[in-house]
């Protein structure tokens, strides 16, 4: 959901239902945790497990930003636990992450049939920040030619990252760090 806060508010210590990605699109926002604080950036993006509080004090202008709720069922249909994006607050703000967030504004805000599917793809792009893995191959791994047949044969049509990768038989996360 896209989401604007109040100008100058405090918003008390607290944890969300669902592990959330919160997405600032515009203004400053200031987030606490019980080990730290830190400005938010424009265009990137803060993890909150659902387990771990936190307090957020909202700037002058107030903000606007994407809040995204990474639901048990989000995660399974992703191949993904709670536990494999950890249980810290954590910020996401390198260039990667910001290109990201932009992506995901724009998705969210885009009516067009291909919206639902470029959303989640930048979503599980963003969450694919917080798994701890090896990474991406130094060269292109077996399965990608596969990957580029099913892309080019369902190119008129909206493709989400997970129908690729349970298409090749990888980890929707592996999946895209090999492509990019």
């Amino acid at each position: 959901t896209v989401t604007a806060y109040a100008p100058g508010r405090a918003y008390p210590w607290h944890v969300h239902e669902h592990s959330t990605l919160f997405v600032l699109l515009a203004a400053t926002h200031r987030d606490h945790t019980r080990r730290a604080s830190f400005d938010q950036p424009p265009l990137s993006a803060v993890y909150h497990p659902a387990t771990t509080p936190h307090a957020t004090v909202t700037g002058p202008d107030g903000l606007a930003g994407v809040n995204l709720e990474l639901t048990a069922d989000w995660l399974a249909r992703c191949h993904l636990r709670p536990a494999d994006l950890g249980a810290d607050c954590r910020l996401l703000d390198s260039t990667a992450a910001r290109l990201l967030g932009l992506r995901l504004a724009a998705a969210v805000s885009d009516d067009g049939e291909t919206a639902d599917a470029d959303a989640e793809t930048a979503a599980l792009e963003l969450v694919g920040g917080l798994v701890r893995d090896p990474g991406p191959p130094d060269r292109a791994p077996p399965w990608m030619p596969r990957a580029r047949e099913f892309l080019a044969a369902a190119a008129d049509t909206p493709v989400r990252l997970r129908d690729v990768a349970a298409e090749v038989g990888v980890h929707p996360v592996y999946c895209a760090r090999a492509f990019r």
